[in-house]
């Protein structure tokens, strides 16, 4: 299991950050792990970074602070991955 974090997610490009070698890293935790979880708050929502480490079909779980919008959760959620508002 692999908790990771993010500078950024979106529907088109998944997980990103600007730094290439945290990019590097967090692809091999995904690699590596069978059930991949992401923590981040809601502002980080519909941010495209340089760096892309994964698609959001490759998270299966997303937790995050109730400001995220709902459409934007449920989007999230009807692509898969599950959505964790707390």
């Amino acid at each position: 299991m692999a908790f990771l974090g993010t500078n950024g997610f979106s529907l088109d490009r998944g997980m990103t950050t600007p730094d290439l070698a945290e990019a590097n890293v967090k692809r091999a935790m995904v690699k590596s792990s069978r059930r991949r979880i992401v923590l981040a708050d809601s502002s980080k929502a519909d941010l495209s970074h340089f760096q892309h480490f994964t698609g959001i079909d490759e998270i299966a779980l997303l937790i995050t602070d109730s400001g995220l919008d709902e459409e934007i959760s449920e989007a999230l959620d009807n692509a898969g991955m599950e959505v964790l508002r707390t």
